[in-house]
């Protein structure tokens, strides 16, 4: 009997070897027309969930809509913490939110920021997990949201990369003490997933290297990622890591984590890591290849073509899954991708002559 794309999926992260290669892409890059095509070509819709809401004891949270420039709609959001208040502006266009005002103003926002930290609860949201996991039954997939590392919070959410290197200059006790209160409350956060009924879980973001650098992320990355990783794999949860960047440089660096699955990897033209160089870096762990969205800009034959070099570069397949995680220019090229996947992804893939 043929796996279900459900079944084809977590077989893959896993790094093993299903009947095909799956098409997997996020419900949130999808519109109402585009369901039917893809569920009767056989993709796997994974649905963005959250197995938690986050309360604050001793912290007020006030949240305010406003009408930005060029009409954008905004949201602020003031945390009003025992040790001051902080607030951070969003904006939002389609499936994206774009920050236009971070937590961290000055070097007075530590303690607040520690005290944010320190106070944060995970209350569990299990049940609706569940309903998302079943939604599309065993053709889809719910994977909670990311629990990003503590130096990924910093650098992207929290302070922005030149802000950051600066702090990291001139106050690196403070940035480390900032470090170690959002490692406890990232503590906290896994504990909660652990517990719950998820199969797969994003354990890591997107590491840009060209900031971190190879002795940072041995430093803060990698400890925290073996840290959830061992956690999870305790609870039979399958760990991955967003990495939609370029990864060359630190691809020996992926290599030695005990992640099960690279999320959302990107290959060229948009990035720097071939699929067959990511597959001799990474063998034994899955790779859930995000296609690359430039190429839905030459047209639906440029598309059809990569996806047939890519089943190539990948031969024999195994721990393979491509899909879409990023935005794309068109939504006319996804049910031919899926179905072509489908029927030319039955593994083991031939290796070329």
């Amino acid at each position: 009997m043929a796996m279900t794309p459900r079944e084809c999926v977590l077989t893959a992260w896993r790094g093993g070897m299903p009947d095909r290669v799956p098409f997997a892409i996020w419900h949130t890059k999808l519109f109402p027309p585009d369901y039917p095509p893809l569920l009767e070509a056989g993709a796997c819709i994974i649905v963005k969930s959250h197995v938690y809401r986050i309360e604050y004891d001793g912290a007020a949270v006030e949240t305010r809509k406003h009408t930005g420039t060029a009409g954008a709609e905004c949201t602020r959001t003031t945390y009003h913490t025992r040790a001051g208040d902080l607030a951070t502006v969003t904006s939002h266009s389609l499936a994206t939110t774009w920050t236009r005002e971070r937590l961290f103003k000055s070097p007075a926002d530590y303690d607040a920021l520690i005290a944010l930290a320190e106070d944060a609860r995970f209350v569990p949201t299990y049940e609706q997990f569940a309903a998302d996991d079943a939604r599309h039954g065993d053709r889809g997939l719910a994977r909670p949201a990311p629990i990003r590392t503590p130096m990924y919070e910093i650098i992207h959410e929290i302070m922005g990369a030149e802000t950051f290197s600066v702090e990291l200059a001139e106050r690196p006790d403070r940035v480390d003490a900032l470090y170690d209160a959002l490692l406890a409350r990232r503590r906290r956060a896994l504990a909660v997933l652990a517990d719950s009924p998820a199969k797969i879980a994003a354990i890591e973001g997107n590491v840009c290297f060209e900031i971190v650098g190879p002795d940072r992320f041995r430093r803060y990355h990698h400890p925290a990622i073996e840290e959830a990783c061992a956690l999870c794999r305790s609870r039979a949860i399958l760990t991955g890591a967003h990495l939609d960047g370029n990864c060359r440089a630190m691809a020996p660096l992926i290599a030695a984590t005990s992640l099960d699955c690279v999320e959302a990897f990107t290959p060229p033209p948009d990035c720097d890591l071939p699929v067959a160089d990511a597959r001799r870096a990474w063998g034994g762990k899955g790779l859930f290849l995000n296609f690359p969205s430039s190429v839905h800009l030459a047209g639906r034959d440029a598309v059809l073509d990569r996806a047939r070099r890519i089943l190539t570069e990948a031969a024999p397949g195994d721990g393979l899954i491509v899909g879409c995680t990023e935005d794309i220019p068109t939504n006319d090229h996804l049910a031919p991708l899926a179905r072509l996947v489908r029927d030319e992804g039955k593994l083991p893939l031939a290796n070329p002559p």
